[in-house]
């Protein structure tokens, strides 16, 4: 069907721009999809996969991408819940996007950006793993230097261009994809700084990448988008077509977390199953002081104390903030006169606490000193490790007993898969994030405890980090309730290719998605193309629709309709209400009108 006539084009940007149209927030509620709490009765994934909140057996028998075979209860464990928990629709990955590849290269600092893409690949395999009625992914990494130094950091070994990853299931390839090498069907930029897609186009093969025309490119954000001034979308490229999709995010019209198969498998094991697979990964972790924190884990030295984990605390912003939660320490530490050792892979020195009180009652333990077997009363440990690998952070992550300090995108992650108690540093890029899961966290906590939520995440008090031990219902709540960015991401991707498949009824490309930002471009695509339901159900929205609804609406229909002029591109890029709205009803007129003429009707 095409885009709106020129004459058309020329009379909307001559239009009365107020044309009558009222603002409408900016903000879009939407239920949680995928890891929700209809999810939690047995809802499959739309990956076909494991029902989310059911965490997948396999995981336990490949606890980590270079690790030998998992200690003899996890295995045990594995294969008599196996069984039972696998799901009776298997969709999983359909053969049209099996070659995934993700470009991780031009990473920012910190590990995030590696992370999201690690993570996910590991979580596609997850799923995959051990089942017969399953496509099993084949997946890339293009990943320069910086790139494959934090592979090497998150799997634990070193990691070249050329080298497998998953044993054997992934590549590494440090300049693109090898010519022998047929060309993706999903091209994957997550934890991106802003949602478009900046790479070259299919048919240009700079960068090393060979791109088909029907490749879905996906660009997906940090989460809350807190890199972006301009705060845009997420987006997805296939057949010269833009598709917006809501950014990554804890906010209830986010397209969720991380999916994390180590935190995941850790919630169902037995508290002794956990300790041993900690124990094993940290036995495997060839960095400073992982033999000091399995030794601790084990007993053998500092006997008596808790061990806790700290991430991120090495700004100086941040710095105060941990010298709070060291203080709610002391004062526990008061009344039990117990001792603490704290793991941490952040820097820390001692006179980084200015309480010299509380300076007096730390300890900083760097390398692998002598220990006394016994831990002193009183005192609190600061055990400082390298970088350490993925599995062996999240196992301390799930052993430790006051509420971890976590921080950054993969860290929260994690910290949600677990489903229980941490707190999170503040500083500005995360401010939003927090805020987002604070209210989560506080719908589900029982009102009599809302008040220490409110010190801890609104206030930012992580002296009462451990009063959070009372609300732990709440976080496993609030856990289930955050969706996956797993399915999200697949979810939509599966639509897009979809979109301009007229066999599939608009009503079923629809089924799967949760996202109102994607639900509103998928309609204006297909209402463009002249599908009647894709039309009548965006007449809907625009007509009949609550304000949130009619913004969202219009401003995809504006986009897919006139986005593509070059005399109303920057007009679009604006986004501005009451033009999108004037936009789509003429758009929304001139399709269906179109659509009758090419039916005869």
């Amino acid at each position: 069907m095409g885009r709106l006539p020129l004459f058309l084009i020329w009379l909307l940007a001559a239009a009365p721009a107020a044309a009558g149209v009222t603002s409408v927030p900016e903000t879009f509620e939407v239920k949680p999809a995928g890891n929700s709490a209809a999810g939690a009765s047995g809802s499959v994934s739309p990956l076909g996969g494991t029902p989310v909140p059911v965490l997948s057996p396999a995981l336990a028998a490949m606890p980590s991408p270079s690790a030998g075979p998992a200690p003899a209860p996890v295995q045990a464990a594995a294969v008599a819940a196996k069984a039972a928990a696998q799901p009776a629709a298997a969709k999983a990955l359909p053969p049209e996007t099996r070659r995934i590849v993700f470009d991780v290269r031009g990473s920012r600092g910190g590990h995030g950006d590696v992370a999201a893409a690690y993570l996910t690949a590991y979580d596609l395999l997850d799923r995959t793993a051990g089942r017969s009625d399953a496509i099993t992914p084949s997946i890339t990494f293009i990943a320069g230097d910086a790139e494959r130094k934090i592979l090497s950091r998150l799997t634990g070994r070193t990691v070249r261009s050329g080298d497998d990853l998953f044993d054997g299931q992934v590549k590494v390839y440090a300049h693109g994809l090898p010519k022998s090498e047929p060309e993706p069907d999903v091209l994957m930029n997550l934890a991106a700084p802003d949602g478009e897609y900046k790479r070259p186009l299919p048919g240009d093969e700079k960068y090393g990448l060979r791109l088909a025309k029907n490749t879905v490119i996906l660009t997906q954000t940090v989460f809350g988008n807190t890199e972006s001034e301009a705060k845009g979308p997420a987006t997805m490229m296939i057949n010269g077509r833009r598709l917006e999709l809501s950014n990554a995010g804890l906010a209830t019209a986010d397209a969720g977390v991380y999916a994390d198969p180590v935190a995941r498998a850790l919630r169902r094991m037995t508290p002794e199953q956990r300790k041993q697979f900690a124990l094993d990964r940290l036995e495997e972790a060839d960095v400073p002081g992982s033999a000091a924190a399995g030794a601790v884990v084990r007993g053998e030295v500092l006997a008596g104390a808790e061990i806790g984990l700290a991430y991120g605390i090495s700004m100086k912003e941040v710095k105060p903030q941990f010298e709070q939660y060291l203080s709610g320490l002391a004062a526990r530490l008061d009344k039990t006169k117990g001792s603490y050792v704290i793991v941490t892979p952040s820097a820390f020195k001692v006179s980084d606490v200015k309480d010299v009180f509380l300076r007096g009652r730390i300890q900083v333990i760097e390398g692998d000193p002598v220990l006394p077997e016994k831990a002193e009363k009183g005192k609190i440990y600061v055990l400082k490790t390298g970088t350490l690998p993925h599995p062996a952070f999240v196992s301390l992550m799930a052993l430790s007993r006051p509420p971890p300090v976590v921080a950054g995108d993969g860290a929260m992650s994690a910290a949600i898969g677990l489903g229980r108690p941490f707190v999170l540093t503040r500083v500005g890029w995360n401010e939003d994030n927090i805020e987002a899961y604070a209210r989560r966290l506080y719908l589900r906590t029982p009102p009599k405890d809302r008040p220490i939520v409110k010190e801890v995440f609104e206030k930012g008090r992580l002296q009462y980090a451990l009063g959070l031990e009372t609300v732990a219902p709440a976080f496993d709540q609030t856990s289930r309730a955050i969706p996956l960015l797993t399915d999200t991401m697949f979810a939509a991707i599966q639509a897009a290719r979809d979109v301009e498949a007229s066999e599939v009824p608009t009503s079923a490309l629809l089924a799967e998605i949760q996202d109102p930002k994607l639900k509103a471009s998928l309609l204006s695509v297909r209402s463009v193309l002249g599908d009647f339901d894709a039309q009548e159900l965006a007449g809907e929205a625009l007509y009949g629709g609550d304000k949130k609804a009619r913004r969202i609406t219009a401003s995809a229909l504006a986009r897919e309709v006139l986005g593509g002029a070059f005399i109303m591109r920057h007009l679009v890029a604006l986004d501005f209400h009451p033009i999108n709205m004037l936009a789509a009803r003429f758009a929304l007129r001139w399709t269906r009108a179109a659509a009758r003429r090419d039916r005869g009707g």
